[in-house]
């Protein structure tokens, strides 16, 4: 389980980096949702380094 919730948060961070983060209005809600359950899910991302960025961009 961790090696596919590694794959899948490196396509998220990915997709991320290249489209923004998935909101609801854009990809509804379903995927949102996943999107947000893969992101918590991303325990080796020690101290929010690589997540927290792209967060807060998404936020503003």
């Amino acid at each position: 389980m961790k090696k596919i919730d590694s794959i899948n948060i490196e396509i998220l961070l990915s997709l991320i980096e290249r489209k923004g983060y998935p909101n609801s209005r854009v990809v509804g809600n379903k995927t949102a949702n996943n999107a947000f359950i893969v992101l918590l899910h991303f325990d080796s991302d020690i101290g929010n380094k690589r997540l927290k960025p792209l967060l807060i961009e998404a936020y503003n």
